[in-house]
């Protein structure tokens, strides 16, 4: 720099090219309830992934570098006051020139990689990739058959049909019902043995033999079903049907209205 005749030092100016990340590959390995196999992407970047999933990022640079790390920009956590710190993940270099690392996905926010590049300074080598957290759903249940109240008889048998349905595997259902308020009865209708490969949906009958229950005219019976899924293992989330009732009425009213209708 010159000026009036004064002149600084010189200095040099030495170009050198910044490490970035050529390629990223990442290995997502899903909570074992999921039932899902791992998974290898290519070229990833942004993860949307159920919660508790581990990511193994592997990382090639486009030069040879002496380290890396990747930095996680997380949402702070429920209550907390202030904003999270950055989490700083270091990356392992392999035999090949690649460098790996990983993380659980817990809270949804971002990442990047930084690699060390000139005079030993970490330089941003990826764009912010963002993270987001996948909620696995409870199961959803529902009554086919009759799927509304119903009147009946004390001779009657009143079948009834219900469905469960849940993104990653059905673990249970049962029916639950109770005859004039009373104490309610639980009366399994599925439970998986052990070691059986999870379904996503099951559907089951049960027949209520209401002679036997030996009802009278007034009574009522109020039923519901609950499903299970594998969230937590064998006690994981569940989900309910509406309450439905079946109230008996006297069977000679009963038959007069059916004559009513005439016809055979």
């Amino acid at each position: 720099v010159e000026s009036s005749g004064v002149r600084s030092n010189l200095y040099t100016i030495e170009v050198v090219d910044l490490p970035y990340a050529d390629t990223m590959d990442l290995e997502l390995y899903f909570p074992d309830y999921s039932g899902l196999e791992p998974r290898t992407v290519e070229d990833g970047g942004d993860i949307a992934v159920l919660t508790g999933t581990r990511v193994v990022v592997l990382v090639t640079p486009t030069v040879q570098v002496p380290s890396g790390r990747l930095v996680l920009d997380l949402d702070p956590e429920a209550g907390a006051s202030v904003d999270a710190e950055p989490i700083i993940v270091d990356l392992a270099i392999a035999e090949d020139g690649r460098l790996t690392g990983s993380f659980n996905v817990e809270r949804d926010g971002s990442y990047r990689v930084e690699l060390e590049g000139f005079a030993g300074a970490m330089a941003a080598a990826s764009p912010n990739y963002f993270i987001e957290t996948l909620t696995d759903q409870p199961p959803r249940v529902a009554f086919e058959e009759p799927g509304r109240d119903t009147v009946v008889s004390p001779l009657d048998e009143a079948y009834v049909e219900v469905i469960v349905e849940d993104d990653f595997g059905v673990t249970g259902l049962e029916l639950i019902y109770s005859i004039n308020g009373s104490e309610e009865i639980t009366v399994p209708l599925y439970r998986p043995n052990e070691g059986d490969e999870l379904v996503a949906d099951i559907s089951a009958i049960y027949t209520f033999y209401l002679e036997e229950e030996e009802l009278e005219p007034g009574d009522f019976i109020s039923y519901y079903a609950r499903g299970y899924d594998n969230q937590n293992g064998s006690d994981g989330q569940s989900g309910t049907t509406d309450i439905y009732f079946m109230e008996v009425r006297p069977f000679d009213r009963i038959f007069r209205q059916q004559q009513e209708g005439g016809g055979g």
